[in-house]
């Protein structure tokens, strides 16, 4: 130090190289300035042949602009919040006509859905670089898996719920994450207008249950199989549902349900409009009719037009069982029965035969329709007595004369701070023009015999073999619940005429609307069973995402036992939670290149700019 004396910044620079390199201090310039000390680091301690690829961690104004400049774009994403408030400001207390009162109603709930990805992105890009700057510096890798595990709002909770560390950072971190959700909701309420009663039309779309069935293709053989998925879970989660959602005027997705207007316990009133009673109401399914474009605010009252099918039930008893495809009394009853298709089937006593508007496979074509000669009129039902065998009452045997029933329903949805509810107020035999009641969407002779294969089976039980027990659908038919968990036997000639002809029509009506739009409802469920699957399909331990994977056989790492492989990444973050990181200079002891690296704190030097680094 004496032999070179200089400026203060000369002996910084000078004590800088010391700590990493051994070079004899005569050989180091006296130039105080940090550009030539870099250049005379660089043209004195590499060249091209033994140094390869290695750099200095200087960087010039275009690479500093560069590495800031995500931060700039992350900066300039809070202006167009800031923008919105000075508009709100500006309307506050001031009369605004219907065009600017819409869009500044569309701008703040474009605010409440960005505001919540924005402080996403912002805060979550913030934590990761606090967290950078406490590993340059040398922490925990507890605290490290805490900050990284943090970097959105569900990180947050899913990381401090697995980790459960207990200390400042902790509070910290959910207070600041605690303030996306309450951005977003607030935002919604930055202005308000007093209430006024207001009446506009809307447009508003429900699903066509006139139309075919999305199982028509008889030139695809698979088809049915393709379909039998979404459109079973559809069904099976409508008939296991618990009696609450059963008794709701919503189904389980939140679709209006409509009930059966012949079964309704009112008188039409003067202008031909039957009330519907709040409760004790007989649906027609399970499955409500999806509706769009209803309006989030305020009260909304339309009409939907719809269809379904009405059961008639009679002669229900108990006898040998009747077989298909063979004339039985003069009638021939057509259907699909194996041996893994459940303990009950149902077949019919004909198939639509009009040849004009057959292969539209809908109801709909036959409005103009007259010769219904050859329209099935009747359903077959027959379900297994248990423990009756070889007494010739082995079987429960309903007759069910069919028909489709078409109607208008006045729908009522009120909106409020916990949501939309909607349910049907008032009905009526539909005034559109239809076709006529005896022509049902049963009659269609592919439908039907898909339909009739894949119902028995729908709810699973005979997926593996034979059923010990009835299914959830002959247990629905029975007690109109829900089964139990267990064995469960039902003798369904027991069940009362009216109970088994409205349970059979919610149950057929069911499966035929999940025909219609089998995917509609079964993304979620999708999602949910995937990740199950994939998680079952791989035995690896989970160790993406997580920072204590960065010690897995890592040999700057001498704290970490042998062995552990096994480990998935919370398991190691727990086991190390307390292991002092660093990213820094793993090589300080060579001359000349150091090596960056992830390392105990002790294993590792702090990174210096002018130091070279492979």
């Amino acid at each position: 130090m004496e032999e070179h004396g200089g400026s203060k910044g000369a002996q910084d620079n000078i004590f800088l190289l010391s700590q990493s390199s051994s070079i004899a201090l005569s050989e180091q310039p006296s130039s105080s300035s940090k550009r030539e000390f870099d250049d005379y680091e660089i043209s004195k301690f590499m060249t091209t042949e033994d140094l390869g690829h290695a750099q200095t961690l200087h960087k010039n104004g275009l690479q500093k602009f560069l590495d800031i400049g995500p931060e700039l774009v992350f900066f300039s994403l809070t202006f167009p919040i800031f923008a919105l408030a000075a508009v709100i400001v500006r309307f506050d207390g001031k009369i605004v006509d219907e065009p600017d009162w819409s869009r500044l109603q569309l701008q703040i709930k474009i605010l409440s859905t960005a505001f919540t990805y924005v402080f996403g992105l912002v805060v979550g890009r913030a934590v990761k670089l606090f967290a950078s700057w406490k590993l340059y510096h040398g922490t925990s890798l507890g605290v490290l898996e805490q900050m990284m595990g943090s970097t959105t709002f569900g990180g947050t909770l899913v990381t401090h719920g697995l980790l459960r560390p207990l200390n400042q950072l902790t509070v910290f971190l959910l207070i600041i994450w605690t303030f996306s959700p309450l951005g977003s909701q607030l935002s919604l309420s930055l202005i308000k207008t007093e209430n006024q009663l207001l009446f506009s039309n809307a447009t508003i779309r429900h699903l066509d249950t006139a139309q075919p069935s999305k199982i028509y293709g008889p030139d695809d053989a698979d088809l049915p199989e393709v379909l039998a998925g979404p459109i079973n879970s559809i069904y099976s989660t409508s008939i296991i549902s618990p009696d609450s959602v059963r008794e709701s005027s919503l189904d389980s997705w939140g679709n209006v349900k409509i009930p059966y207007f012949r079964r309704l316990d009112a008188s039409a009133n003067s202008t031909g409009w039957t009330p519907v009673p709040r409760t004790g109401i007989a649906y027609s399914s399970l499955l409500g009719v999806p509706t769009a474009n209803i309006p989030g605010v305020g009260n909304t009252t339309f009409v939907s037009t719809t269809t379904y099918l009405d059961l008639d039930c009679y002669n229900i008893t108990q006898g040998a069982p009747i077989p298909l495809e063979v004339p039985v009394d003069g009638v021939t009853w057509s259907g699909t029965k194996t041996e893994l298709n459940g303990t009950f089937f149902i077949a019919i006593d004909g198939y639509i035969t009009n040849a004009t508007f057959l292969p539209s496979n809908s109801v709909a074509a036959f409005v103009n329709a007259t010769n219904s000669s050859s329209i099935p009129h009747t359903l077959l039902f027959q379900s297994t007595n248990f423990d009756a065998s070889g007494t010739g009452t082995e079987t429960s045997i309903a007759y069910c004369g069919l028909s489709q029933q078409y109607v208008d329903s006045e729908i009522f949805c009120s909106s409020s701070t916990t949501g939309q509810q909607c349910e049907v107020v008032s009905m009526r035999p539909s005034t559109s023009l239809h076709a006529a009641s005896n022509f049902t969407v049963l009659g269609f002779q592919y439908l039907f015999t898909t339909i009739s294969y894949l119902l028995p089976s729908a709810t699973g039980e005979g997926a593996f073999g034979l059923v010990a027990g009835s299914t959830a659908t002959e247990v629905y038919i029975a007690t109109g619940s829900p089964p139990n968990s267990g064995l469960t036997r039902q003798d369904l000639f027991k069940v009362a005429k009216s109970d088994f002809e409205v349970r059979l029509g919610q149950a057929l009506n069911t499966y035929y609307l999940a025909t219609i739009a089998p995917f509609a409802c079964t993304l979620l469920f999708i999602a949910a069973v995937g990740g199950i699957a994939l998680k079952a399909l791989a035995p690896a331990p989970d160790v993406l995402g997580y920072v204590s994977t960065l010690t897995r056989d890592n040999p700057y790492v001498s704290e970490v036992p042998e062995g552990g492989s096994t480990l998935g990444g919370i398991e190691r973050s727990l086991m190390l939670k307390d292991l002092k990181l660093r990213l820094g200079d793993v090589a300080p002891e060579n001359d000349r290149v150091g090596h960056i690296a992830i390392a105990s704190l002790d294993r590792a030097k702090r990174l210096f700019v002018g130091r070279l680094y492979s």
